[in-house]
């Protein structure tokens, strides 16, 4: 079986892959400080770090909702059109929420907790 060293070297990859585990335990390994959202936290694991996400520490509203870490996203709409440009308009952004529930829901009640981590470290 090949390591995760190799499967990076042959497709060109800089970073770690990252991994993603859901659990109600913490890790036994030391974790990065400080609050992250899902993309900042998957790119800081790419780099080395591991991050945990739980309800409480979870940055974004969209992210914990994504994660399964809470049943709504508390995030409006609006918001992510104006602020963030996610889409072009809040009639968009209903669509798309609609259409993607069709193909996938957030998986709550998982886990009270989702950490990622480089997979070089995976044990």
């Amino acid at each position: 079986m090949k390591t995760v060293k190799e499967i990076r070297n042959a497709l060109g990859i800089e970073r770690e892959a990252v991994g993603v585990k859901y659990t109600d335990e913490s890790p036994a390994v030391k974790l990065a400080d400080g609050q992250y959202a899902v993309c900042n936290g998957i790119l800081e694991a790419a780099n080395g770090k591991v991050i945990m996400l739980s309800k409480e520490n979870c940055a974004c509203g969209g992210g914990k909702n994504s994660l399964g870490l809470t049943e709504t996203s508390q995030v409006s709409l609006k918001m992510l059109v104006e602020g963030e440009k996610l889409w072009c308009d809040v009639k968009t952004a209903t669509r798309s929420r609609i259409e993607s529930r069709k193909i996938a829901t957030s998986p709550i009640g998982i886990a009270s907790k989702v950490y990622f981590y480089p997979l070089s470290q995976d044990s």
